[in-house]
């Protein structure tokens, strides 16, 4: 868990071309429903990172798994200077 992750992402990494009606329906959302909506993902992928590392790593304590999980949502360790 030293070492932060430094993903890198582009449009061509997706297999499919967006749904222009799903980009149409975000576009009208209000901004506190963008906002809500990226909380909500942010925490499922948290969930779902915490119980990823927990299948991986189940000698891990609920801290490091706690930990390990918020770097591989993130890409950062918490209390890492910058």
């Amino acid at each position: 868990m030293s070492e932060s992750l430094n993903p890198t992402w582009s449009v061509t990494d997706y297999p499919e071309p967006p749904n222009q009606l799903q980009i149409e329906l975000y576009r009208r959302q209000s901004s506190i429903r963008k906002l809500r909506a990226m909380f909500e993902l942010f925490e499922l992928a948290l969930h779902q990172a915490r119980v990823g590392t927990r299948w991986r790593h189940p000698d891990w304590n609920d801290e490091e798994i706690k930990l390990a999980a918020r770097q591989l949502v993130t890409g950062t360790i918490l209390g890492e200077k910058r």
